[in-house]
């Protein structure tokens, strides 16, 4: 399939989507009894990536995390997630992220969170871009820290 201007801006922004993962929900309704605590991380993560700290991102996830974004190589390890979060903030300009947790639930001593995310990204004319897909995290126990493990993200395309 040739590669057109939109096939270029959607693996763009595909690229933004690793900062999406955001293992948690603002209500959750039944928190786990020993699990992370969901709206602190989520509030973390927003925090962070607004702020543009990659490193702050990237802390959130474990040494040896994989990162499955879209259109994009595997993202192995912390320093690679800060690595890539870095490139995204600064070359695509990220903001404004927004998650929505449809479902979480916990799943042998892990936590599992699925649902979808906006954020503004720069389009080709500058002008800022608003753009969303879904995800999903692993959260694990990690000597006795709560990190994200596995993350796997997607991107809506424009109808």
């Amino acid at each position: 399939m040739p590669r057109t201007f939109g096939n270029r801006l959607a693996r763009s922004v595909c690229a933004s989507a690793i900062a999406i993962w955001v293992p948690l929900s603002a209500g959750a309704q039944d928190p786990f009894e020993e699990g992370p605590d969901v709206d602190e991380m989520r509030s973390e993560y927003e925090a962070a990536f607004n702020a543009g700290d990659a490193g702050r991102v990237a802390g959130l996830y474990a040494e040896d995390a994989i990162v499955l974004p879209p259109d994009y190589p595997v993202v192995e390890t912390r320093e690679g997630v800060e690595s890539y979060v870095s490139e995204l903030l600064e070359q695509r300009q990220a903001a404004d992220l927004a998650i929505t947790s449809i479902e979480d639930r916990q799943i042998d001593g892990a936590y599992l969170d699925v649902g979808t995310y906006e954020m503004t990204v720069a389009g080709p004319d500058g002008e800022g871009v608003r753009v969303g897909g879904d995800y999903a995290s692993l959260v694990e126990e990690v000597e006795g820290e709560w990190l994200v493990t596995r993350h796997v993200m997607n991107l809506d395309m424009p109808r």
